[in-house]
């Protein structure tokens, strides 16, 4: 069996170890700054080394965080999958489950609403999909690990219905960016007892390390989940 890869995705490959492993990553200062903070001194302790996890795909990264808004994961998949599915180009692979692409930004934005609709997309999550994927095909939006996060954050903010989690969440995940912070994450919320905005104050002082505050913190409700299972059974 043969199967060829084209020079972009050659690219991608190239760069997914770095990006997508967090080889640049700076676990002493890391460690450094998180540690003075009671909150996550434990969690660092208990995970040394965290790392954030980067995406093959910065765009479809970020597609996938425009579909999981408010809904849970296993919707957004789905969404996703059918969008793969729609507008995808077949693959190739040994492997049964990698036989399709996920759309460029260019075939996403060429799409009408009717046509993204039609995948189980809302109209106004049709509109958002279709703007980002035009201001990525037009070199308004990098996602990548160079791109400026400021410039990167305001663009995304400024299309419909993207807000500061979404944009921050893409900004860690495809952007690469280890200050981002998504302090209205509930997930969050959650795990240190804290309002979005004592929140945010707070990771003030992780800087610049707040990405690695967020996994961290993500991380530590499978604790939580796990002791509330143990409470139930007894």
């Amino acid at each position: 069996m043969r199967f060829t890869l084209s020079s972009r995705l050659v690219s991608r490959f190239a760069a997914w170890p770095v990006h997508a492993k967090d080889v640049r990553a700076d676990p002493i200062g890391v460690a450094e700054r998180l540690l003075v903070d009671p909150l996550l001194a434990p969690l660092l302790k208990r995970w040394p080394g965290t790392q954030v996890p980067g995406a093959f795909d910065g765009f479809e990264c970020g597609v996938r965080a425009i579909l999981g808004q408010q809904i849970s994961v296993q919707a957004a998949t789905t969404l996703s999958g059918r969008l793969a599915r729609r507008f995808g180009r077949p693959n190739m692979t040994p492997f049964d489950s990698l036989d399709t692409f996920f759309p460029g930004a260019e075939i996403l934005a060429a799409a009408n609403i009717q046509e993204l609709r039609a995948t189980g997309l809302t109209d106004r999550r049709a509109q958002t999909v279709k703007s980002f994927a035009t201001a990525v095909a037009e070199g308004k939006i990098r996602l990548d690990p160079g791109a400026d996060p400021d410039r990167v954050r305001n663009a995304l903010i400024a299309l419909p219905g993207i807000g500061e989690w979404t944009a921050e969440y893409i900004l860690l995940r495809a952007a690469g960016w280890p200050d981002a912070f998504p302090a209205t994450d509930c997930g969050l919320v959650k795990a240190t007892g804290l309002s979005p905005t004592a929140l945010r104050l707070r990771a003030e002082n992780w800087r610049p390390w707040r990405g690695y505050a967020a996994i961290l913190l993500r991380q530590s409700l499978s604790d939580l989940r796990q002791n509330t299972r143990n409470v139930g059974k007894k």
